[in-house]
């Protein structure tokens, strides 16, 4: 995958086929100690533990409309290839927590990407699913929660055009205020932030 926000989509997508009602994802660009981090956690089913020793290996998949999986062998070794670190946990029935780790300067780290529509995507188009997502950089940290959106909205549906529309907005305010690294593409596809 080219950026980092495709493979948070790819994760994110697991979750939503193990049934999470909840999905956290949270983001640190820490140039302090040149790391930046990605943490997924769901409440999903969980990965049975003899399954979980082969969810990196590319020819092992649950799915049955392919024969392999590239999405979390292709994310540790983006990680590793950028002096970072793999980790996926999960217990039956309570959820999968997964943390990986980029050297944050490092050549190899895959670019960010645009997370702007990735989040968009991800929050429009699984309205029924409490999605908490927490970006934090040098310059400061954003949260959204899609449940205290919802329950703001009353009787709007989150996946109204119009609401789209202010959620993309909101993400990619609050991007640039804390200059996360995103490509820029929602409303200007020739700048970077």
């Amino acid at each position: 995958m080219k950026d980092l926000g495709l493979h948070i989509y790819d994760v994110v997508q697991n979750s939503i086929r193990a049934e999470a009602s909840e999905i956290g994802i949270s983001i640190n660009e820490d140039t302090i100690s040149n790391m930046y981090s990605i943490q997924i956690q769901d409440n999903g089913k969980g990965i049975e533990p003899k399954k979980l020793n082969h969810v990196t290996d590319a020819f092992y998949t649950t799915r049955k409309t392919r024969k392999v999986g590239l999405g979390l062998p292709l994310l540790k070794q983006n990680a590793e290839l950028s002096n970072g670190q793999f980790e996926i946990k999960s217990t039956l029935n309570k959820g999968t927590w997964l943390t990986v780790t980029f050297e944050l300067d490092h050549l190899d780290r895959p670019y960010a990407g645009d997370l702007v529509t990735t989040f968009g995507l991800l929050i429009t188009t699984n309205p029924e699913i409490n999605i908490n997502y927490s970006h934090k950089t040098t310059y400061g940290e954003f949260h959204l929660s899609t449940k205290n959106i919802t329950d703001a909205l009353g009787n709007i549906t989150i996946n109204q055009p119009g609401v789209i529309t202010m959620i993309k907005e909101l993400i990619a305010y609050n991007l640039e205020k804390i200059k996360a690294e995103t490509t820029k593409i929602y409303s200007d596809s020739s700048n970077v932030i």
